[in-house]
Order: structure tokens, then C-alpha cells, then sequence
């Protein structure tokens, strides 16, 4: 696991070496929570943050491929037995300033769904705001 990004080196240029994990929801206070039939609504974000440097230079536009798989469980299922919802591959470009202090970037919308019910699951997943 990496702590910092900072102070990862590759060892290729393939930067698919970093991937990001989350579960949702969670587990807190050693309970593993749960989402509702009711529950509506499940919005996902990806901020990119890049410290400035000197020698990397900023490109107008450039873009961010993604590789994204998005699985699921239910509570019939084993701990590790988790099953493919969704894979797919996404490309957002990136809206950067620069200032005198360091660069900003805008938040990516990465995925929404507009109903989590096992069986009326409806996604606008990945479209481009």
C-alpha cells in the first residue's frame, strides 16, 4: 500500500502500478454497514490534486484515462466473493490554473446512480459533464 504518493517510485511507466480501492459503505466500529432498497441516490468523485513542479510541465488539456470496475456483494455472498457490475474505461479532460502558489484542478465526476435496488439499479455511470 502506498501512504504518500510523493514518495512512490515506478518501476515502469505503466502508471496502471496505482490503483485506488474503496468499498462503500464501509465498515465502522467493526460493523460492516449496508445500503437500503431505499436508499436513491450514490454519487462518486475523483479530485486531482498536482503540486507544481518545475519539471513537469503543465499540458493545456491533457487528458486522464481511467480504468474503472465497479463490483458488488450481497449479504448471501462470502466476504471475498464479489461479482463484476461494470468495467469500463473513461477519459476526462483536465481543466488546470496555474498560480504563483500551486495548480488547482477541477473535481472529475466519476459515476452516479439513481437508484441502488438490486433490481431497478438505473445508471447514468460515466458520462461527461
Amino acid at each position: 500500500m502506498i501512504g504518500d504518493l510523493s514518495s512512490f517510485t515506478p518501476s515502469s511507466f505503466d502508471l496502471r502500478e496505482i490503483v485506488f480501492v474503496a468499498q462503500m459503505p464501509h465498515v465502522r466500529e467493526r460493523i460492516q454497514l449496508e445500503y437500503s432498497p431505499w436508499f436513491q441516490f450514490l454519487l462518486g468523485l475523483l479530485q486531482v490534486e498536482v503540486e507544481y513542479s518545475d519539471v513537469f510541465h503543465y499540458v493545456d488539456g491533457a487528458l486522464l484515462e481511467l480504468e474503472v470496475r465497479m463490483g458488488y456483494r450481497t449479504n448471501a455472498d462470502a466476504a471475498d466473493d464479489w461479482h463484476n457490475l461494470i468495467a469500463t474505461n473513461i477519459t476526462r479532460t483536465l481543466e488546470c490554473t496555474i498560480s504563483d502558489e500551486k495548480v488547482k484542478m477541477i473535481v472529475l465526476s466519476e459515476f452516479n446512480f439513481n437508484s441502488l435496488n438490486e433490481h431497478l439499479i438505473k445508471t447514468s455511470l460515466f458520462k461527461a459533464h
